[in-house]
Order: structure tokens, then C-alpha cells, then sequence
């Protein structure tokens, strides 16, 4: 048995003077479930001491603006577009039908345990999301219907030569090769180039438990995430926890039966088959979560409606005092915690308690906007996000756009003063830029050259002693009575008259 053992090392070095360095040959296979974490801003629940699992409270966690997705593609772009130059082609692999009972029973138990802690912390539909930007921007997006993700890669691998494995699963590393991948979990910048890098041994017949044989001839794939697919042949539907409210509030994926039965009579038509839907449900009196099985025909009573209208779709679910609740509701749960979140849309720093609502609004929305895309042709669910739940704005001060989403416009509505800067004129000092800081050369954000010989973003709003942006000189607005010309009368002891 050949063993290659290394640890934290790269496998793709690079040279300056020679960027590709005869690899542009390789081909990457990315596992998309399991790079989430270096691509998208995850919110982290528990932790484990003693190799126990233990939730974090309320107070003590660090929210993130899971909606805030300029940054995600931002970064998928960069990786994509440094990874063209060192391989042949990037493929991206998903799983798209849980088929053992062992996946699916991990599954369950998982979902049930975040409701249990009242957590959510990854964007809804986050690999969905992920794949739409990966194809946006260049990757072969392939999705894996006969078998799992784990098999068609390696047996991708496998029949591939010179190819890297990219993944955090380590499971890759018992299958019997016969052209042996590089399997990498790690990516770093360094110097303008991109580096993929493996933290573990990597052993040719290593065994971890068991070996596995490759599958040969490799399984099919298909680049259309068939949800639709997979429901018109499997007659099921399995339902996760959309928000963190569902132990006080219920399961809002269970709300919105009556909008999924618009999309099974979009695929079956009129007819009297039955979807078999399963969803995690918290019992008050029993205190536990319990897995309720039902059984649901189509209906096209809200066709219409969710296909052509998600805004209003929306408002007759939740109305405006089911809002108040959830945020009253929230606001209570991270009273105590004050950590600040910087990855938001707007200059300030936003509390925890913004911020966890703002993630759950935003994931009630994207179940709406699931259902919206399912009855449009199934649409891009990334397109979709940036149409219906944000708004186009452009930065105040160097006019690039940027994208608020349905409470940060309720913010920018409610303070006319509020103004809307990108990422990268976020990273300076806010005041510096609104031409009033107060710390000058002892402020510890940065102080680039701004160009105040021009009119003050704030306009006639602004309220700023020492501000340093041209003003304009309030000018009084007079009213002249004008008069009407009247000709000349020809009775002379008729008197002229002057109309107003």
C-alpha cells in the first residue's frame, strides 16, 4: 500500500513569473454542500466542549447579515476568476435527492435540534443561491441524481486525470482511485494568486472504516436543479425550519401549504393525486419537536397570485402586527447581547437584535419567493431575490449601486439623513466623509482625500455645525400678484379696472 503523507501544504504553488506553472491542465471538482462556510458568512449556534454539543445563548451569539449577498458574490467571482487561469474547467457538484433512510433520518434530527435552540444559521436556500452566482460567473454546475454527491465526484476524479478534489468532507480520502486526485480543503490568497491547500494526510488506500470502490461508468448528472423533477416522481415533500420563530410561532413553512398547492396543480393540473408533505412541528404541552406527515392536493386558488404578485402574496400571511410580534418577540431574545454586526448595507454598525430580524424577515420572504420561482419556469432564485426583495440605490458618494434590502429601505424611509454608502466607502470614517469628524488625525478608521468643494450629500437636511461640504444659501421665495392686461374701454366715464 503507497502512502503520501503530508499536512498543511499546497498543492498548487505558483510562481510570479510563471502564473499558470503547467497546470492549466487540471480539472476542479468542487463538493458546493461543503464549501458553503468559505463562500457565504454562516452564523455559528453551538459549540462543543468535552465532545459535547452545547448551544449558545441568545446573548452571547454573533449575528451576521445573511442577506447581504454583494459580498458572496464578490467572492465567488474572485475565486472564479483566478481559478480560469489555473484550470481547464470548474465543475460544481450538488445532491439532489436524500435517498437513504440514514441521510434523511441525520436530517430530521438536525432540523428538530435547531428548533430545540431556536437557530438559523445559514441563508434559506443557500447551496441554491451559491449555484446560481457559480454559474453566473463561469462553473459547470451539475447536480447528482443517481447517486450521492461524495460517489459522482470521486468517481469524476477518478476517470479524470490530473484533478483536484475540493472539499471539507474527508470522506474522499478512502476510495480506491485509479487516477489519484489532489484533495484540498483550503484556499488562500497570497501575493495575487490563488492556492489551494490540504490539512490532512493524504493516503492512496487510506482507510476510515472501510474502503469504497469507485462507480463505474461514472453517474449522470444534470445542470437543471430539478426540485420540480424530483417532486412529479417521488410524490414527496420534505420541509425544513425556514426562521428561528418556529418553537413560539410554528413551523412557517407549514403556513404556506396552500401557495405550495398552487405549484403541485401547476405540475399534476386538476387531478386527485396527493403529495405526501413532512414538516418539524414544537409541541408546547409535550415540550419536543414531532414530525407531522401530510397528505395534500392541488389547488390553483392562489395561482395567480404567488405567480404574478409574491409582494402581496406575502402581506395575507404575515400581516403588519404578525410583524410587530416576531420583532417584538426577538428584540426580548438578544436583549443582553451586545455584539454588533458590521457585514450590513448601511454605515453603522447594527445591534445583534437588527440583525436576527432582519434574517428572519429575509427568510420568510425567500420561502414566498421559492414558490414565485417554481411557478415562473423555475427562474433563477438568485434573480428573483435582487428583484423582489431589494431596491436599487446608488452610493452617495461615488454613485456605484447598491442594493438595500426591505428593512434597510424602512431605515433609510423613516431618517431622511441616513445616507447609503457601498462596501468599499463603508470602510471609511463615516463622519470623515459627512465632513465632520470630530478626531481629525487621531481617528482610528481611515481618512481618505474627499472632495467637499461639492453640494453636501445631506442637502437641506443637514444639521452639522462644522460640516465642510458647500451649502446652498437659503434664497426667499417671493410672491408677485400678477395682473391682468385689460384693453382700453371706449366709454371714457367708464372707469379702468385691474384684475388680480
Amino acid at each position: 500500500m503507497q502512502k503520501n503523507k503530508s499536512n498543511v501544504q499546497s498543492i498548487c504553488k505558483e510562481d510570479n513569473n510563471t502564473p499558470n506553472c503547467g497546470i492549466a491542465k487540471k480539472v476542479l471538482l468542487i463538493d458546493g454542500n461543503n464549501v458553503v462556510r468559505d463562500f457565504m458568512d454562516c452564523i455559528r449556534g453551538t459549540y462543543f466542549k468535552d465532545n459535547i454539543k452545547i448551544p449558545i445563548p441568545h446573548e452571547n451569539r454573533v449575528n451576521i447579515d445573511l442577506s447581504n449577498l454583494i459580498i458572496v458574490e464578490k467572492r465567488v467571482e474572485k475565486f472564479l476568476k483566478m481559478s480560469k487561469k489555473k484550470f481547464k474547467s470548474v465543475k460544481v457538484f450538488y445532491d439532489v435527492n436524500r435517498k437513504s433512510d440514514e441521510v434523511i433520518e441525520k436530517y430530521k434530527s438536525r432540523r428538530a435540534y435547531d428548533i430545540e435552540i431556536e437557530f438559523r444559521g445559514v441563508l434559506y436556500g443557500h447551496s441554491i443561491v451559491l449555484a446560481d452566482m457559480f454559474k453566473k460567473y463561469g462553473a459547470e454546475i451539475n447536480y447528482c441524481w443517481d447517486e450521492d454527491a461524495d460517489d459522482t465526484i470521486a468517481s469524476f476524479a477518478s476517470d479524470t486525470p490530473n484533478s483536484v478534489i475540493y472539499s471539507k468532507d474527508k470522506d474522499y480520502m478512502r476510495y480506491n482511485y485509479n487516477n489519484i486526485p489532489d484533495i484540498c480543503s483550503i484556499i488562500t490568497y497570497e501575493n495575487g494568486f490563488l492556492e489551494f491547500k490540504r490539512n490532512f494526510v493524504s493516503v492512496y488506500g487510506f482507510t476510515n472504516g472501510t474502503e469504497k470502490d469507485i462507480i463505474y461508468p461514472r453517474p449522470k448528472t444534470s445542470s437543471d436543479e430539478g426540485k420540480l423533477k424530483l417532486i412529479k416522481s417521488t410524490k414527496k415533500m420534505l420541509i425544513g425550519v425556514p426562521t428561528e420563530l418556529c418553537k413560539d410561532f410554528g413551523n412557517f413553512g407549514a403556513r404556506i401549504k396552500e401557495f405550495r398547492r398552487a405549484v403541485y396543480y401547476q405540475m399534476f393540473g386538476d387531478s386527485n393525486i396527493k403529495i405526501k408533505e413532512e414538516y418539524p412541528q414544537y409541541n408546547k404541552e409535550d415540550n419536543k419537536v414531532e414530525w407531522i406527515t401530510e397528505y395534500v392536493s392541488p389547488s390553483n386558488k392562489y395561482l395567480r397570485l404567488v405567480k404574478y404578485n409574491p409582494h402581496k402574496a406575502f402581506n395575507l400571511l404575515v400581516s403588519k402586527g404578525d410583524i410587530y410580534k416576531y420583532r417584538k418577540y426577538i428584540y426580548n431574545k438578544y436583549k443582553d447581547n451586545k455584539r454588533r454586526c458590521i457585514n450590513t448595507k448601511f454605515h453603522n454598525k447594527s445591534s445583534a437584535k437588527e440583525i436576527a430580524f432582519n434574517n428572519c424577515f429575509f427568510s420568510l420572504y425567500c420561502s414566498i419567493i421559492a414558490q414565485h420561482c417554481f411557478l415562473n419556469n423555475n427562474a433563477s432564485f438568485l434573480d428573483k431575490i435582487y428583484e423582489i426583495y431589494f431596491k436599487e440605490y446608488k452610493c452617495d458618494f461615488c454613485n456605484n449601486k447598491v442594493y438595500l434590502d426591505i428593512p434597510s429601505q424602512w431605515k433609510k424611509n423613516k431618517n431622511k439623513t441616513n445616507l447609503i454608502t457601498c462596501y468599499k466607502c463603508s470602510q471609511v470614517c463615516y463622519y470623515w466623509r459627512c465632513g465632520y469628524c470630530k478626531s481629525d488625525d487621531d481617528c482610528k478608521f481611515k481618512h481618505e482625500s474627499v472632495d467637499f468643494n461639492r453640494a453636501c450629500p445631506f442637502n437641506d437636511n443637514c444639521k452639522n455645525k462644522g460640516c465642510k461640504y458647500l451649502h446652498k444659501k437659503l434664497i426667499k421665495k417671493f410672491k408677485y400678484k400678477t395682473f391682468k392686461k385689460i384693453s382700453r374701454s371706449t366709454n371714457k366715464n367708464e372707469k379702468r379696472s385691474i384684475g388680480i
